[in-house]
C-alpha cells in the first residue's frame, strides 16, 4: 500500500453521497418526525400484551384448535371479531385484513364556480382604475 492509496490524505477526502438526496415533495420525508420513547414503549407494552398466552382455569394455556399451538391474546381477539353477532365487528375484522372498500361519493347539488384572471399588474380585468396604495 502506498500513500497514494491511504484513505486520510487530502486527495481522497470527497464527500460521498449514499441513496438518492431528498427532493421538495419527496414522500419519503417523515413530517411528524421520529416518535417520542414513549410511543415507542406502549407500543412495545401492547405487543407484548397481546403476545401473552391465554389462559384456562387451572393456568393451562389455550391451544388453538386450528394451529395446535398456544393461543395468545391477539389471535383470540381476532376469533372473537370474526364470530361475533355483530356485523360491525365483522366488517372491522374484515377492513383490517383485506382493506377498506372504496365509498363511492356522488354530488347530486349544484356548484357555482367564479374564476376571476389578472392581467400583468396583477389587478382583476374589471378593475379600471389602480387601488389607492396603502402605508
Amino acid at each position: 500500500m502506498t500513500d497514494k492509496d491511504a484513505v486520510n490524505t487530502p486527495e481522497n477526502t470527497k464527500k460521498r453521497i449514499y441513496g438518492k438526496p431528498f427532493v421538495k415533495g419527496d414522500k419519503r420525508i417523515n413530517r411528524r418526525g421520529r416518535p417520542t420513547l414513549t410511543q415507542i414503549g406502549e407500543r412495545t407494552q401492547w405487543q407484548e400484551v397481546f403476545a401473552e398466552y391465554v389462559l384456562d382455569d387451572k393456568g393451562n394455556p389455550v391451544i388453538d384448535e386450528v394451529t395446535k399451538k398456544p393461543l395468545t391474546r391477539l389471535r383470540a381477539r381476532m376469533k372473537i371479531a370474526t364470530t361475533s353477532r355483530n356485523p360491525r365487528d365483522f366488517e372491522i375484522a374484515l377492513d383490517r385484513a383485506f382493506g377498506k372498500v372504496k365509498e363511492q361519493v356522488e354530488n347530486t347539488g349544484n356548484i357555482t364556480l367564479t374564476v376571476v384572471y389578472k392581467d400583468k399588474d396583477g389587478l382583476p380585468d374589471n378593475l379600471t382604475e389602480t387601488p389607492p396604495e396603502t402605508t
